[in-house]
């Protein structure tokens, strides 16, 4: 039977997965979506089940939140993969968020595997950089959202039209 000494790391690795900076959605990245929901709702504490994609407290369940979940399902199924067990070893994956100082997050949690043995690791810590709001947005809030992204779309149609990328490419090489 393959060794399942290694789980103890999987929750960190999970966490830094999610929080990474390849998981962005509109105006920042997971952890600033997290503190910015967290001080809306004024909560410390966050519980997120991996695998049945549910957050505690429930008015944490937002889009961006939910959406990269996804991703996390499979990097547990390669991991189990990689060390030779079956994809269905573990049975419950938690994610347990703790927000200090209304701007650091603090992730630890555990896995569950079939053998009912429990799978700690050391926890992660990231720090939010962006404020924005998260619920409640106003019809002003919402029109700077459109504006900003009408914007970013017609940067990126100039940029790519207008041939300013491959201008900066050749400059490049001819240095």
């Amino acid at each position: 039977m393959a060794k399942t000494k290694f789980l103890n790391s999987l929750i960190f690795n999970l966490a830094h997965s999610y929080f990474s900076t390849l998981n962005y959605w509109d105006k920042g990245y997971l952890c600033d979506w997290l503190v910015n929901a967290a001080n809306e709702l004024e909560v410390d504490n966050v519980k997120i089940d991996i695998l049945q994609k549910r957050i505690f407290p429930k008015e944490m369940e937002i889009k961006p939140l939910i959406y990269h979940l996804d991703s996390l399902i499979g990097v547990i199924d390669k991991t189990l993969k990689s060390n030779e067990l079956t994809e269905i070893f573990i049975k419950e994956a938690i994610f347990e968020i703790t927000v200090n100082d209304r701007k650091f997050i603090s992730c630890g949690g555990y896995a569950q595997g079939e053998n009912e043995r429990i799978y700690c690791s050391k926890p992660y810590t990231e720090e939010s950089f962006e404020t924005f709001k998260v619920f409640n947005l106003t019809q002003s809030d919402k029109t700077e959202n459109l504006f900003r992204k009408l914007f970013g779309k017609i940067r990126l149609f100039l940029f790519v039209k207008l041939g300013l990328g491959k201008l900066r490419y050749t400059k490049r090489l001819e240095n």
